[in-house]
């Protein structure tokens, strides 16, 4: 998720500050949250009252993305995240990843 992406960043910067002679090396592995989600993705709250029946759980991870710089200010679409997936695991292939 985007919280744990910035969190992550934060940590290599205070790393590289704290630590230089560490290097941090990153590989991404594709992960589908939920292969049901419709192929062009959907409507925020269609999804969430769809699966969880409401947006509930979402408002702890706002208010730390909001304490941290990553705001889910506009957060409108439950992406798909298939081909996101097939390209990482394509880059990955060609030594991108």
């Amino acid at each position: 998720c985007w919280l744990a992406k910035v969190r992550l960043d934060n940590a290599i910067k205070h790393l590289a500050r704290t630590s230089p002679a560490i290097t941090v090396r990153l590989h991404y592995r594709p992960f589908m949250i939920d292969p049901h989600t419709k192929p062009d993705g959907e409507l925020y709250a269609d999804y969430h009252r769809r699966r969880w029946g409401g947006d509930g759980w979402t408002a702890p991870m706002k208010r730390m993305g909001r304490a941290e710089g990553a705001p889910y200010a506009n957060w409108k679409i439950w992406p798909n995240t298939h081909h996101a997936s097939r390209l990482l695991l394509e880059a990955g292939r060609h030594g991108l990843g």
